[in-house]
């Protein structure tokens, strides 16, 4: 029994991280964003900050998913 509440304990600081991570991921592109708009760049530049937002988009969907499969398998713990 004990196991279990430490399992969920782990589980729960796990997906309050990935929540967090996510927050801070989605501030980060937002600040970006607006730094792009209020500078103008060159080619090269603009590049790099549209392939980097590509990248801050790809892993804030992985935590996203990530957050969403460790709240199921909770769920599914908690239903056996």
């Amino acid at each position: 029994m004990n196991n279990e509440s430490n399992t969920n304990t782990l589980t729960d600081n796990t997906a309050s991280r990935l929540e967090a991570s996510l927050k801070q991921a989605d501030k980060h592109a937002s600040e970006n964003n607006q730094t792009a708009k209020a500078e103008p760049k060159s080619a090269y530049e603009a590049c790099v900050l549209s392939e980097a937002a590509k990248v801050h988009a790809l892993i804030a969907k992985a935590q996203r998913e990530a957050r969403e499969r460790a709240l199921k398998e909770k769920e599914k713990r908690e239903e056996e």
